[in-house]
């Protein structure tokens, strides 16, 4: 008797582990395209190896949703997308918890997360995530004058971020909501030797296989 009950819970325990609903993990982001790329290049994958029904909430940045959510207890997302200005002034003001850099994952070395990073790439309230610096914003750039690309993004004038970029020249506006690519080839963007040796925190130097070094490892 003992043993069949033992089997009936156990047969209960493992339908209700094999049909219970997903845990649900919902990330506000940002509308148009930029929303719907990160949806499919990072939510649905995430979803679907950890068994997590990830959703979206569209928001434009504007820390008085924020302000909004937290007075009235409502609140529409786990995970938000925010610029780095409004996460900390959102962090100051408490609209944020705050962040254990212990519980993050380790890098692919399994490296803690705090030396996987970045220096300040994790703040009290956020985990910085993107690169908005010269080679990476260049891109944004190169990419918006392909003549498939109906809906630009990411693409900002260095002086909205930095005094100074680990690139020259800065990119700026030509006329209002206007940029103009460079006619060059690459992307536009030669490296600035001394802010690269001020913000380098390890360096290392690849050399070339010499021929018979490949003959020997062949």
């Amino acid at each position: 008797m003992f043993l069949l009950a033992f089997l009936l819970i156990a047969v209960v325990g493992l339908l209700y582990f094999q049909t219970r609903p997903a845990p649900i993990l919902t990330v506000m982001t940002w509308p148009g395209a930029y929303g719907r790329a990160q949806a499919s290049a990072q939510m649905r994958p995430y979803g679907a190896e950890r068994g997590v029904d990830v959703r979206t909430a569209l928001w434009d940045g504007d820390i008085a949703d924020l302000n909004t959510m937290v007075e009235k207890r409502q609140f529409k997302a786990d995970v938000i997308d925010m610029e780095l200005p409004v996460a900390a002034q959102a962090c100051k003001q408490d609209l944020l918890e705050k962040i254990d850099p212990s519980i993050l994952p380790p890098g692919a070395d399994n490296s803690p997360a705090r030396q996987d990073l970045v220096p300040g790439a994790i703040g009290p309230c956020w985990v910085g995530g993107m690169l908005e610096s010269a080679v990476g914003a260049r891109h944004c750039l190169a990419l918006a004058t392909l003549p498939n690309i109906q809906y630009p993004s990411d693409i900002f004038p260095t002086e909205r971020f930095y005094t100074h970029d680990l690139s020259a020249p800065p990119m700026a506006l030509c006329a209002p909501s206007e940029m103009q690519a460079p006619d060059v080839p690459g992307v536009g963007a030669v490296p600035d030797p001394e802010m690269l040796l001020r913000s380098t925190v390890e360096s290392a130097t690849l050399l070339p296989q010499r021929a018979t070094e490949r003959k020997m490892h062949g």
